[in-house]
């Protein structure tokens, strides 16, 4: 049995990932790749309702609330929690081939797309905090918020040496390769699920069909400040920022380019 657990932070194109893995699950229930398959996520009535009005419902695709599950059975993928956590079930894990997928981001522009979301763009932002962030310029939060964001990267780096001593399957996505070569990119999503049984004809289908159907969520034709649209090519700190604010902040997280599971992401990231 395969079990997938696929984990961010906000701010990483999280929304989008949940909802690829979401329909990729489905297709490869079409494709016969998957007899069956839990759906675990935080939006669950979401996409409940998106199979209703697609009239796509299958009876072999179950979808469930992450947090109420205490135990699962079958082949599963849970996605997408915000907060780099995984292993939220209780599993007899010599029965599953388990797989960890994580989406990580330059940090600069996790923290600038921060102040414009909580600031401005997420409706259901806590009005304390809304004017907090309001009360900040760019600069100011982008350093405020730092020393959080910081301790989340440790702990996934933490994470990640404990999973790959354990022998786990892993992958460490680019929100940036999500962007700019999103076919490569969707190579590596659905290495993590059980495609090996595919043809490269079917392959090809699907990395073609992915790429049509979200072609203006990784490239919008505009941004708006005041939507969850905004300028999502990668390295927008450094039209948002001080310089000595980025020297300031890069000093804080040069040391992750150096971790070797984020290599492949990091190569994207512009001082």
């Amino acid at each position: 049995m395969v079990g997938v657990y696929v984990s961010s932070r906000n701010k990483c194109g999280t929304c989008l990932v949940e909802e690829i893995y979401y329909r990729l699950s489905l297709n490869l229930i079409k494709a016969k790749c998957l007899q069956t398959y839990d759906f675990y996520t935080t939006h669950n009535s979401y996409y409940k309702n998106l199979l209703d009005q697609e009239d796509l419902l299958d009876s072999r695709l179950h979808i469930f609330e992450a947090e109420k599950s205490s135990c699962v059975v079958g082949d599963f993928c849970e996605a997408c929690t915000r907060d780099f956590s995984t292993d939220i079930f209780s599993i007899d894990k010599i029965q599953y081939d388990l797989r960890y997928v994580f989406q990580i981001r330059n940090p600069l522009d996790i923290l600038v797309s921060e102040y414009y979301s909580y600031g401005w763009i997420h409706q259901d932002t806590p009005p304390e905090q809304r004017e907090f962030v309001r009360s900040l310029s760019v600069d100011e939060y982008c350093l405020e918020a730092a020393k959080e964001l910081r301790q989340d990267f440790c702990r996934l780096m933490t994470t990640l040496v404990y999973k790959i001593n354990q022998g786990s399957k892993i992958w460490v996505l680019s929100y940036e390769e999500m962007i700019l070569d999103f076919d490569s990119w969707t190579i590596k999503v659905l290495q993590s699920l059980e495609t090996e049984t595919l043809t490269e004809y079917q392959l090809a289908n699907l990395i073609y069909w992915c790429r049509q159907t979200w072609s203006e969520n990784i490239k919008p034709p505009q941004s708006d400040q005041l939507s969850h649209i905004r300028h999502v090519t990668p390295n927008d700190h450094l039209n948002k920022l001080r310089p000595e604010t980025i020297s300031q902040l890069w000093t804080m997280f040069w040391p992750l380019t150096y971790f070797p599971p984020f290599s492949s992401a990091t190569k994207y990231w512009t001082k």
